[in-house]
C-alpha cells in the first residue's frame, strides 16, 4: 500500500522570485529565527512542568519548516504550516522585551508590512 502514494519533493523555490513573496518570506523567517534563540534560552529557565510544552512548540517548528522545503508544488500556502508555532515563538519573545520602544517598532513592522505588500 505503500507505493500507492505519489511522494515527490520539490526544491524549486522559482515561484517564490517576485518581490512580494521575498518581503514576505524574508521579514517572517528572519523574526521567527531572532525570536527563537530567545525562545531556546528562554526553555532553560522555565519550570520543569512548562519545558514539555516549549519542546513540543519547537518540534512543530522544525516540523513545518521541512514540509515547507520539501513541499512539491511551492504556491505560498505552505507557509500556513509555520504560522502557529512562529505566533507562539514570536509572542513568547515580545513578552519577554525589556525596551517598550523596540517591541512598538516590533509590532508596526508586523502590522504594516502586510499592508504595503497588500497595497502595492
Amino acid at each position: 500500500w505503500f507505493n500507492r502514494f505519489n511522494y515527490t519533493i520539490s526544491f524549486d523555490f522559482s515561484n517564490y522570485n517576485s518581490t512580494h513573496y521575498l518581503i514576505a518570506t524574508t521579514m517572517l523567517l528572519s523574526f521567527g529565527i531572532w525570536s527563537s534563540f530567545f525562545y531556546l534560552q528562554n526553555i532553560k529557565s522555565k519550570m520543569k512542568t512548562l519545558k514539555p510544552g516549549f519542546k513540543i512548540v519547537l518540534m512543530a517548528f522544525l516540523v513545518a519548516f521541512i514540509i515547507v522545503i520539501i513541499s512539491p508544488y511551492k504556491e505560498g500556502n505552505e507557509f500556513l504550516f509555520l504560522f502557529a508555532p512562529l505566533a507562539i515563538i514570536i509572542t513568547n519573545y515580545l513578552e519577554t522585551i525589556k525596551e517598550k520602544w523596540f517591541k512598538e517598532v516590533f509590532l508596526a513592522t508586523f502590522i504594516v508590512v502586510p499592508i504595503l505588500l497588500l497595497v502595492l
